[in-house]
């Protein structure tokens, strides 16, 4: 299987670049699956642009995925019947497209230095033919159907303060709404998995250049949120965890 790409980068002045890309994806067919199970064959493209200067870094980038047949695959987590179990099956031409955008910003003060970075990301799909497919994370599907389990919107917001030899961490997660099947329109607040937002933070202390010390608290306000409702109906998300760690080693 050929799988050309190439990529081009041209770059306009010391802080601003513009970047493209295409490349070929490919993804075999798994040993023992039915004979019309066909592989995995699709055109991605990129184009954007990458600003970078002291203490200022932004770049924009939009993407298409042309799918000429997405595979499928019935596991388990997806509540799949046991006789169907690791079979793919085929899913059509599929178009997912959107783009990203993400930026930082940095400073300092005396002792103290100072960062914050953001990112979004804007995701869209649709299949472009309609079938009926025996995986119940495709089913019945109309041309124009968003992809499951593919959130349109995500985000992310990251500061973080240090002070040699203290680093403090703060994120906070937004996930967008998500279909549990294919369908098109406003999800189903029922039947689909709503949005959630989630804040971690991590401190660590360096004691030397090979040891730190770091605690840490994912989803700290303990949001209570749906990850999923496959298999078997509703999945809760992860409550608030506290980690502590000690890392060995150059750092």
């Amino acid at each position: 299987v050929a799988l050309p790409g190439a990529g081009l980068f041209y770059q306009h002045n010391k802080a601003l670049g513009f970047l493209a890309g295409i490349h070929r994806g490919f993804s075999p067919v798994a040993p023992g699956q039915a004979p019309e199970v066909d592989p995995e064959e699709s055109i991605n493209l990129e184009a954007g642009l990458r600003f970078r200067e002291p203490g200022k870094e932004f770049e924009l980038i939009g993407f298409s995925n042309a799918y000429s047949n997405m595979l499928g695959q019935c596991t388990q987590s997806k509540g799949c019947p046991n006789d169907l179990l690791d079979a793919q099956f085929n899913g059509g031409a599929v178009d997912v497209y959107g783009a990203e955008a993400a930026g930082k910003i940095s400073g300092s003060w005396q002792r103290l230095r100072w960062e914050i970075k953001g990112a979004y990301t804007y995701t869209g799909s649709a299949f472009r033919t309609a079938f009926a497919s025996a995986s119940s994370l495709f089913g019945e599907v109309e041309a124009g159907d968003a992809v499951p389990y593919v959130p349109v919107h995500q985000a992310k917001v990251g500061f973080r303060l240090s002070v040699k030899p203290i680093t403090l961490d703060v994120s906070g997660l937004y996930f967008g709404a998500m279909r549990d099947t294919a369908g098109q329109g406003d999800i189903d607040t029922v039947t689909g998995i709503p949005a959630h937002q989630l804040l971690d933070a991590t401190l660590r202390w360096r004691y030397n250049k090979q040891v730190s010390l770091r605690v840490g608290g994912r989803n700290l306000l303990d949001a209570a949120y749906l990850a999923s409702v496959r298999p078997y109906g509703a999945r809760a998300g992860s409550p608030r965890q506290l980690l502590i760690g000690l890392d060995l080693g150059s750092q």
